[in-house]
């Protein structure tokens, strides 16, 4: 059951518990990973090479998807579908000429305004 202080901003917000919730949660990119510099861009993002901040020795891409855009208008949907596909690739594949995936990290600005349609 929600206490009386959460049912309200429920009320107000059907958000913000999530949003809190997430903020608790959530850790960035910047706080795990070091980013040395550029490597390559693509049709779905940019890639970054980084070093982890917990172990130095070792090194990572990061893949920074662009937002989805259909015309003028940016879909709220966070991921694209093709990169949501390639995440999922990504998961499954296992060879000795692929760079393994070791984790998704989500960096989206929650709006602060709930969505009306």
């Amino acid at each position: 059951m929600l206490d009386e202080r959460s049912a309200k901003a429920l009320q107000q917000d059907p958000m913000q518990i999530y949003r809190n919730k997430w903020n608790q949660n959530h850790r960035s990119v910047s706080s795990k990973y070091d980013i040395l510099g550029f490597i390559s861009s693509g049709t779905y993002g940019r890639v970054y090479k980084a070093q982890s901040l917990e172990n130095p020795t070792n090194l990572y891409a990061i893949k920074k998807f662009k937002p989805d855009k259909e015309g003028e208008v940016v879909t709220y949907t966070i991921l694209s579908q093709s990169a949501i596909r390639e995440i999922a690739l990504n998961r499954e594949i296992d060879h000795e000429n692929v760079v393994a995936l070791k984790e998704v990290i989500l960096e989206v600005d929650i709006p602060e305004e709930p969505c009306r349609k």
